[in-house]
């Protein structure tokens, strides 16, 4: 988890947007069910330029970096048992 932090706040600090001050910020928030749930704080030069294309570059760039890093990021997965059915008496 150390190291998805790291990668996480690389990603924002290497945006070329990204101001330095105040600086990123990366916490911890939640373990969930199939997530561990951190949030990324980071602020751009010009929020009148738009805030959406940053925040998505970022959102890329950390997904590229996990994928570099071996990181996966987990998805809900579901156990399916399969059971026969009683066979039917002859009468």
């Amino acid at each position: 988890m150390e190291q998805a932090q790291t990668l996480i706040l690389e990603a924002a600090r290497e945006h070329p947007s990204t101001i330095d001050d105040p600086a990123p910020q990366c916490f911890l928030r939640n373990f969930g069910d199939s997530s561990v749930d951190f949030i990324l704080l980071f602020w751009i030069e010009d929020v009148v330029k738009g805030r959406w294309a940053p925040q998505s570059e970022v959102m890329f760039t950390i997904w590229r970096k996990f994928r570099d890093a071996g990181i996966e990021i987990p998805f809900p997965q579901r156990d399916v048992h399969l059971k026969s059915s009683p066979s039917p008496t002859k009468a």
